[in-house]
């Protein structure tokens, strides 16, 4: 985690079971969250979809 004044980033890895396959999935994530006044006012966030799919279907994508 960083953070500088009202903004932080983050990076994490989330782990998800696929019921289907009993398969578990691991995610990166990055996030970006702004703050003023306390309040969050932007969250992002963003995940390596491509990764996340072939991780899904148990094998790699030929592109």
């Amino acid at each position: 985690m960083i953070v500088d004044g009202e903004r932080a980033a983050l990076m994490s890895v989330v782990s998800y079971r696929q019921r289907a396959t009993g398969r578990v999935l691991r995610v990166r994530i990055a996030s970006f969250l702004r703050l003023q006044d306390g309040r969050l006012v932007e969250y992002r966030e963003f995940i390596d979809s491509f990764d996340a799919v072939e991780q899904a279907l148990g094998r790699e994508l030929q592109l």
